[in-house]
């Protein structure tokens, strides 16, 4: 483990420079702080880094009390979560399951439903609908005919239903066909 201390090279200075202090200066600072009022005292803020087998590396930086106050409040909120988190495990759902090499965790929790792929395919239907809409006022209604496979038996039914003869039904039924293409290849 390697300890470093990071101090003002000028307490006073206008521009905060920082230097590499030795032990003995670190504890005459220390030393000094004890007597001193709380707001002349000079602040650390401690940072560790874990350099693997060689241990805890720490560095004890001077800073000014604002720049204290908002580092501490990270470091406690980065506590909490690390604290919290731990009791949960998190793996990739790439990850290969033990036992069975073959079987990756989303193959084992996947219900095999695309919900990416399902919300696509619902904002394109809401879109569609929409178009259907602005085309004619049955566009929709012709739409449902089509989806429960009623294309042949609608032709004498809506056109009644709209005043339209089934002729001119059948070209507005083409124009719907065109619409529907158009839009389900872009």
């Amino acid at each position: 483990m390697k300890t470093t201390f990071l101090v003002y090279k000028d307490i006073h200075a206008e521009k905060k420079e920082l230097r590499v202090a030795s032990h003995d200066e670190w504890d005459a600072i220390m030393k000094a702080n004890k007597g001193l009022p709380a707001v002349e005292r000079r602040i650390f803020y401690k940072d560790c880094i874990n350099e693997g087998s060689d241990g805890l590396d720490c560095m004890y930086i001077e800073v000014s009390l604002d720049k204290y106050r908002i580092l501490h409040t990270q470091q406690i909120k980065e506590e909490r979560t690390r604290k919290d988190n731990a009791a949960y495990r998190t793996c990739s759902m790439d990850e290969p399951l033990k036992g069975n090499e073959e079987l990756s965790c989303e193959d084992y929790i996947s219900d095999g439903i695309d919900y990416a792929e399902y919300a696509l395919d619902e904002l394109m239907m809401k879109d569609l609908r929409a178009e259907l809409k602005r085309w004619e006022p049955y566009g929709n209604e012709l739409l449902d005919s089509y989806l429960s496979g009623d294309k042949r038996l609608c032709t004498k039914e809506m056109s009644k239903k709209i005043g339209i003869t089934e002729q001119y039904f059948r070209r507005k039924k083409k124009e719907f066909e065109s619409i529907v293409k158009t839009f389900l290849i872009f």
